[in-house]
Formats: structure tokens, sequence, C-alpha cells
């Protein structure tokens, strides 16, 4: 290679070597700045859900709502019994007060999206009640609307709502990847990092008592009458046998 063509190679390594780090100095600020972005959205997320636990304490102390954070992600359960009557779609005044508390905390929010998520319990919908509702996919979606509609009323932006609609169905995430839970149980999707799963239950049993049985012990209650026959030694211990086993001495033993 002559000198001037391997002058001018050199000039081009030294250019592209340039280029290269300059675009690696702009994707480390990207990177930077992004990271930097998380955070901020983290101790937002944190700030809010500290603002939501010391406004709703009294609501969370009943039982009523439950908050949770969880990755970045900010959820507010509230109880059906407090913003609805069985088989309604019209939130309770009660309701209406608890939903004001957190729509003083949303409007706060900067760059929010807020979902409302419209639930039931696993009651059919029966009688004249079905020409409104034909099932629960219809009760939750009208909830949720209604909810949505509030919020909306209330000086939250339409652009940030949005509504679903679950019925009796919707697990719950938890804070263990891959697991989760019934809605209902918005207490032990928080734990569920503390709980260890002993073994998984099923039946096949419709009777309660002796499903019971089956469920807690792993095996099919032994006799086909249910319990109303003494448990003998060679059955499985019963669940309430465990537990009592680890009671303080000062409970009693039957």
């Amino acid at each position: 290679m002559k000198a001037g063509e391997l002058g001018k190679t050199i000039t081009d390594l030294r250019q592209r070597i340039s280029t290269l780090e300059s675009d690696n100095a702009r994707l480390t600020q990207e990177v930077a700045d992004a990271q930097k972005a998380r955070e901020e959205k983290v101790r937002e997320v944190s700030s809010t859900y500290e603002q939501l636990v010391a406004k709703m304490k009294g609501e969370i102390d009943k039982g009523q709502v439950t908050i949770s954070e969880l990755k970045g992600k900010l959820t507010v359960n509230m109880v059906e019994a407090i913003l609805f009557d069985s088989g309604k779609a019209e939130v309770k005044p009660e309701g209406l007060v608890v939903l004001g508390k957190v729509i003083e905390i949303l409007k706060t929010v900067n760059d929010k999206s807020i979902r409302i998520e419209g639930h039931t319990d696993n009651k059919p919908i029966v009688g004249t009640l079905t020409q409104r509702y034909p099932t629960n996919w219809e009760l939750s979606a009208g909830r949720a609307i209604n909810v949505a509609r509030y919020l909306q009323k209330q000086g939250i932006e339409s652009g940030s709502l949005s509504a679903a609609a679950f019925g009796e169905f919707k697990p719950v995430a938890t804070a263990v990847p891959g697991i989760q839970v019934c809605e209902h149980l918005p207490h032990v999707a928080k734990v569920m990092d503390k709980v260890q799963l002993v073994r998984s239950v099923t039946h096949r049993d419709n009777n309660h008592p002796s499903a019971v049985y089956w469920m807690v012990t792993g095996r099919e209650y032994p006799r086909a009458s249910g319990l109303s026959e003494n448990l003998s030694r060679e059955d499985h211990p019963h669940i309430g046998s465990s537990l009592t086993s680890h009671s303080p001495s000062t409970v009693g033993r039957g």
C-alpha cells in the first residue's frame, strides 16, 4: 500500500473511531437520562402512595381500601360494598366520599394513566335485573364507566382515563413474578413473597365439610356418609389439629 493510500486509510479509521465515540457518548447520556426519568417516576409513585395511605388511613384500617405499589404501578383496591350495592352500578354516596379522597391526590400527579377496573362477586344476574345487565360482564363494565365518568366530572383529564370490565374474573398480580391470586385477596398479594407454598390443593367433592377435609389433608374423605362419623386415628390430621399443636399453651386442646 502506498503512503498516500495508507494515510487516507488511517484518516478514515480515525473518523470512524470519532463517530463511534460520539455515538457511544450519546447513547450513554440517553441511558442515564432514561434511568433518571425512571427514578423520578418511582419517586413520584412512592410519594403518591404515601399521600394516599395517609389520606385513607381510616378506610385502610377498616379493611375497605388496600393500596399497593409494585413495579412503578400504584393500585388502589376498594371493596365492592363501599362503592356499590349488590347488583348495582351506581356509586353510593359514601363511595363518592372515598373516591373524592383519591381524586384529590390524583390531581397532583403529572403524566398519569388511570385505568378503572370493574369487578363483581360471582353471584349470577337473575330476575328483572338481567334486562339491564345480562351478565356480570355488563355490570362490571357499568361500574367501571360510572367511576370513570365521576373522575372526569371532578377534573381528571379524560385522556388519562380508561375503563375495563372483568366480571367475577381477574386475578391480581403479587410481589412474586408469575404468581397471581384472586382479586378478593389484595392483602395476600402484597405479602406473597413472604409466603411458602406447601402444596396446591383441589378436590372433586361438592359436599363442603368433606371437601374441606380433602383440601387440608390432601386425601379424599374416607367415608361416603360425610362428616357425621368420628374420624379415626388412621385418617390424616385435620388442619385444625396442626394449628392447635402450634398454638400457645394457653389455648385449650379438644
